[in-house]
């Protein structure tokens, strides 16, 4: 009973329009570590998440990515390996669902430290700017390619900011990976 009243208390101050934005994120941050420490399931480390996170996203960006190159070709439906390759991407995207969310029901989200958010948001800065630089790429590759006539379709402009929006997710996870360093080395130090 304890525990609850203790979680009701910062719940109710995220919520009240009479404290300032700063004073309800602190509520809100006090909120996410009360409710971490009253969750009895072991944690997963944050690098784990991200590991995970990443092949999700990795598998899911590659699926809509190859639909993507799939309908701007005009071989969806022709060519048996781009479509063998489009059915195991959708396998694979349905496993990696399915251990993403038996992951998540098993283990408590590790909550990340000040140096992980600095972490988090050098990656997404990296993300970013390689992000642009290969929507640039591949802009000028078609543009060179059709004689500088590129036509895409509202459903294949899905298929591509789909499949870049998980991209660039997966590289933020990778990015993030790399930035933390290894596990051994830290426990090492220690």
């Amino acid at each position: 009973m304890e525990t609850n009243a203790k979680i009701r208390t910062p719940e109710q101050r995220t919520k009240d329009k009479t404290l300032s934005r700063r004073e309800r994120t602190e509520a809100a941050q006090q909120l996410k570590r009360e409710r971490y420490f009253a969750d009895p399931r072991p944690s997963m480390s944050l690098k784990k998440q991200m590991k995970l996170d990443a092949m999700l996203n990795f598998v899911t960006s590659a699926t809509f990515l190859t639909m993507f190159t799939s309908e701007v070709l005009g071989i969806h439906g022709r060519n048996t390996v781009v479509d063998t390759l489009m059915v195991l991407f959708v396998l694979a995207a349905i496993v990696s669902i399915a251990v993403y969310f038996r992951f998540n029901a098993k283990y408590k989200r590790e909550l990340p430290d000040e140096l992980s958010q600095l972490n988090t948001l050098k990656a997404t800065q990296y993300a970013n700017a390689i992000i642009v630089t290969l929507f640039a790429i591949v802009l000028l590759i078609s543009g060179a390619a059709t004689r500088n006539s590129v036509t895409v379709g509202l459903s294949h402009a899905m298929y591509l900011l789909v499949g870049m929006v998980f991209l660039h997710e997966f590289l933020t996870k990778i990015l993030f990976i790399v930035f933390e360093g290894n596990d051994d080395a830290d426990e090492e130090e220690e």
